[in-house]
């Protein structure tokens, strides 16, 4: 057999190579390892439909779980799943433009920032902190950060770090209420785990955005990738106010500004929630019928 063109005992009927290659190899070992062995491997990956659609439109998410090496946890149907599945956040319902890599799972930016559920955790915090052996954190999704700028503030970090998920962690360590017991057991730990949760009370924990990519959603039926909107009204209405109004009406309106729409849903927020939006919108149909009425005039 030709080392070049075969896969020696691995020269299964395509339709089997498609199912291995998409449902059964991780992504880090299908792209990292197995695609490099010949020219007949880099060909069967290449082809493969899954891979395919990924490689269009969601080519970010891939290049992130390769390089955070979390691609290790996840299949190509895994991720192929999310992009084409519910494009609402998992947690609050909102369209969900962000892939959380350590469950690879839809967020949206509020939930990112805030949810109790999308807390993520260092692996030295989780066995320090709550006392989870390294060999029992083994089996979790773990997302080793690159180096660069996070957060509102874009702060700097130059320093790879190992983030994992705390909800998982806590279920791995036998649920919340054996988590908290082993805790609360030794002073140590709760002084550690004290630690932990004092950064997590800041808003803009930086740890968060490390661990969550941009993933648009893919219509199978219409055949197009959308990846929100933005509402310019919100925008507005946050830089008009942002200093005449209470620090809850504040974090209400960043929240509103946060929000990202896929186009059905846009239409209905400005028809019903957003009068600034509403107008902005307007004008601009107002100008864009000049502008053809103009064109036409011409000719």
């Amino acid at each position: 057999m030709d080392p070049v063109t075969s896969l020696g005992r691995l020269e299964l009927p395509l339709e089997l190579l498609d199912i291995i290659v998409s449902q059964y190899c991780d992504i880090q070992t299908l792209v990292t390892s197995f695609s490099l062995v010949n020219r007949r491997a880099r060909v069967i990956v290449s082809s493969s439909f899954i891979y395919q659609r990924l490689r269009r439109h969601a080519k970010r998410a891939l290049v992130a779980m390769l390089r955070t090496k979390v691609g290790s946890f996840y299949t190509l149907a895994d991720v192929y799943s999310v992009l084409c599945g519910d494009p609402y956040c998992t947690r609050c319902g909102d369209f969900g433009p962000l892939l959380w890599l350590p469950e690879c799972s839809r967020c949206c930016m509020s939930c990112l920032r805030e949810a109790p559920d999308l807390m993520p955790i260092s692996r030295h915090a989780a066995t320090k902190a709550l006392g989870i052996p390294k060999s029992a954190l083994a089996c979790l999704p773990t997302v080793f950060t690159v180096p660069g700028g996070y957060g509102m503030g874009e702060k700097t970090f130059t320093v790879r770090r190992q983030y994992l998920s705390f909800r998982l962690a806590v279920e791995i360590a036998g649920g919340e209420t054996q988590c908290m017991a082993r805790v609360s057991a030794s002073p140590q730990r709760q002084a550690a785990y004290d630690a932990f949760m004092c950064t997590q009370t800041k808003l803009e924990e930086n740890a968060r955005y490390m661990v969550a990519t941009p993933l648009p959603y893919f219509d199978k039926r219409s055949g197009k990738a959308d990846r929100g909107i933005r509402c310019r009204g919100c925008r507005k209405v946050l830089l008009e106010k942002l200093k005449a109004v209470t620090s809850c009406e504040q974090q209400r309106n960043i929240r509103r500004h946060s929000t990202v729409y896929v186009a059905s849903d846009f239409i209905h927020h400005i028809q019903r929630d957003c009068p600034e939006g509403k107008r902005i919108w307007e004008r601009h149909l107002k100008l864009s019928k000049r502008s053809t009425e103009s064109v036409l005039q011409r000719q």
